[in-house]
């Protein structure tokens, strides 16, 4: 229970940072800052910015100095430059390089830290590999972590397989299936770790305070793995859904975004129709053998607008916060950002988080069906 509090508590927090920071960066576009977008970004060495920073696209690379805040998002993200300020960040790859005299957040699928980092890292990874130094704490929800640098705080965390070959000045407390200390690795203070086995240490590791080892079973892990799950993967693989239809759509994917914000009762009330009409329609037809294709294409789109329904109100709480104008695609990408972030913790609040994510899907259905019907009318 203290690990959900914790990992908890870190999401929470997270997300307020998020909120806090988006509830200056519309009022900021109007003074100093910098955006940029595109399907390629290559930002040169010799850029100089002075302000809050706003970079997206599918293929980014950031070089320069910053005076400030960078907020990016893209499928690949590289950065090597010198940024007196925090990097927020979202892609399917990201590696870092360079100096951040501030905080490192982010969610990729993979994900390299070789930067210089003067505060804290917080990542949720598929896999992270953190070879730099970190003066500050490393927080982590990944499948795999890999600490080859320095970190000057403290570690902790819930990840699949832990291995850490470099130095930990305080102490490092996980929740793991597998953890490997290497013989280059020292923890200054107690090495505190759930897991189902004792990990595995080289000769050379030292644990300067306690080795805390709390057994933890293969359910209780798989339950860990799932929340993981619920917590990363799937909202990051939505995040990278929705990431490419605001690319290839901008103007529709805007347009059911503002119908869930202008008319959220009347697509509460479509929404239902869908929901229950068409996989029922599909189960019918599949006991027709004729009708077998068309049964399973029904599933399938089915189950293809229950996941575009939960981006579509994502993005929908983005634009109601940051309220960029369609043509501003950097400012468009991070209001579907920020609008993963807020719906994730929504989904996962105990109790009354399947609520939230019921009518999420149910409100998001009815803005797709909406706008379907919409250009279904004009094309006649």
């Amino acid at each position: 229970m203290c690990y959900y509090r914790h990992i908890m508590k870190r999401v929470l927090f997270f997300t307020v940072f998020l909120l806090l920071i988006s509830s200056f960066i519309y009022p900021q576009a109007a003074s100093a800052h910098f955006s940029t977008s595109g399907m390629n970004v290559d930002i040169p060495n010799s850029k100089v910015v002075n302000g809050t920073s706003y970079i997206s696209g599918s293929t980014v690379n950031i070089n320069g100095t910053y005076t400030g805040d960078i907020f990016c998002a893209g499928q690949t993200v590289t950065i090597d430059a010198n940024v007196t300020g925090d990097i927020l960040c979202a892609g399917q790859s990201v590696i870092i390089d360079g100096t951040v005299t501030g905080n490192i957040r982010v969610a990729a699928q993979t994900l390299v830290i070789n930067a210089t980092v003067s505060k804290n890292v917080s990542i949720a990874s598929q896999s992270a590999t953190i070879s730099g130094t970190t003066s500050g704490d490393v927080s982590a929800l990944a499948q795999s972590v890999t600490i080859k640098g320095n970190v000057g705080g403290e570690v902790y965390g819930a990840v699949r397989s832990f291995t850490l070959n470099g130095k930990v000045a305080k102490g490092v407390d996980v929740h793991v299936q597998n953890a490997t200390l290497g013989g280059n690795s020292m923890i200054g203070g107690n090495f505190k770790y759930a897991a189902p086995q004792r990990a595995t240490m080289a000769s050379g590791a030292i644990i300067k305070g306690q080795t805390l080892f709390s057994m933890q079973s293969t359910n209780k892990n798989n339950s860990s793995m799932f929340s993981a799950f619920s917590l990363i993967y799937w909202p990051l693989s939505l995040f990278v859904i929705g990431l490419v239809l605001i690319l290839l759509c901008r103007k529709h994917s805007y347009e059911i975004g503002q119908k869930v914000l202008e008319r959220p009762w009347l697509c509460l009330g479509v929404g239902l129709i869908p929901l229950f009409l068409l996989p029922i329609v599909a189960f019918v037809i599949l006991f027709t053998l004729i009708g077998i294709p068309l049964s399973l294409l029904m599933f399938m789109v089915w189950i293809i607008a229950l996941m575009l329904s939960t981006i579509a109100v994502s993005y929908a709480i983005g634009l109601r916060i940051l309220q960029p104008a369609v043509e501003n695609l950097g400012m468009s990408i991070l209001a579907l950002l920020l609008g993963m972030v807020i719906t994730t913790v929504l989904f996962n609040i105990p109790f009354i988080g399947w609520l939230f994510s019921l009518l999420a899907v149910i409100i998001g259905l009815g803005a797709l069906s909406l706008v379907v019907i919409k250009y279904w009318k004009m094309s006649q």
